[in-house]
């Protein structure tokens, strides 16, 4: 989806779930911040999230009290789940701090309306449907995440919304992200003036991956350790504890994205996908 599409995303979105009664979903997006990650920052993040063993740290990393993202992919075994036979790619994801009085962060995950699961008989839903929904707070035991299906919901793991975390940890580190702003055409600035709208309702947070440059010509990423390789090989994202301050003697945790070592001209090696699958 094109960055200049989201704002009509988030509306349609908004109008339809504002007919339901309870309206959980319409307030947190009404008015929220867009946000659109392509697809190798995707990649890189999932595969970052993939590793996180707590997510409580990264809560206070959400760029706007409000906000929808768009992740721009096409595979549910990158960012989705398998259910019932089905696999649901997560496309959206939205947030909000704003409605909760006891301070707590509502992250939503929406997938489009036919690549979700079927919705209960009778129910209509809109270009998005919710699929997760989870509230965190502080401590561990205040969180609550739950898959949505066909008008019910069951509790599930919290790591199926590490994605959200993960991205806006890395759009704070320019080596991780390379983030610039998307203004409004005439067209849609114009409508949102007609409309008593801020100037800003339809300008897009544009996150991007940073390219990792290329070793010299005639170098090699293994020299140095013994052995040559024959072959591409993809080296996995990791974390590990840099050392840091006077005279080295502090730590701290931070994350390597996955990188590709060997000659240039070598055959690469295929890489394993996994999907993650509901019972």
């Amino acid at each position: 989806m094109h960055p200049r599409q989201l704002p009509k995303l988030r509306d349609e979105t908004t109008a339809h779930y504002e007919q339901y009664p309870s309206k959980t979903m319409s307030p947190m997006l009404h008015g929220s911040k867009l946000f659109w990650a392509s697809e190798q920052q995707v990649r890189q993040t999932c595969k970052m999230a993939d590793y996180l063993d707590d997510h409580t740290g990264m809560l206070d990393y959400a760029p706007t009290p409000q906000g929808f993202m768009w992740f721009d992919h096409a595979d549910a075994a990158l960012l989705g789940f398998a259910i019932h036979g089905m696999n649901v790619p997560l496309r959206v994801f939205s947030w909000d701090s704003l409605q909760d009085p006891s301070g707590k962060l509502t992250v939503v995950a929406w997938s489009m309306t036919e690549e979700g699961p079927p919705p209960a008989p009778g129910r209509n839903v809109g270009p998005l449907q919710p699929v997760l929904y989870g509230r965190f707070g502080s401590e561990t035991e205040d969180n609550d995440v739950r898959l949505l299906l066909r008008g019910q919901s069951r509790a599930v793991e919290p790591e199926l919304l590490y994605p959200a975390f993960a991205m806006w940890y890395r759009m704070t580190l320019p080596r991780f992200a390379a983030v610039s702003l998307s203004p409004p055409t005439a067209s849609q600035a114009k409508k949102a003036t007609n409309k008593g709208r801020p100037s800003d309702w339809a300008e897009v947070t544009l996150v991007d991956a940073v390219s990792r440059p290329k070793p010299s010509q005639g170098s090699s990423d293994s020299e140095g350790t013994g052995r040559k390789l024959e072959y591409r090989q993809e080296v996995e994202g990791f974390w590990r504890m840099q050392h840091y301050g006077p005279k080295s003697s502090l730590r701290k945790k931070i994350w390597v994205d996955d990188y590709e070592r060997g000659p240039e001209d070598a055959p690469k090696r295929p890489k394993r996908e996994s999907v993650k699958t509901f019972k």
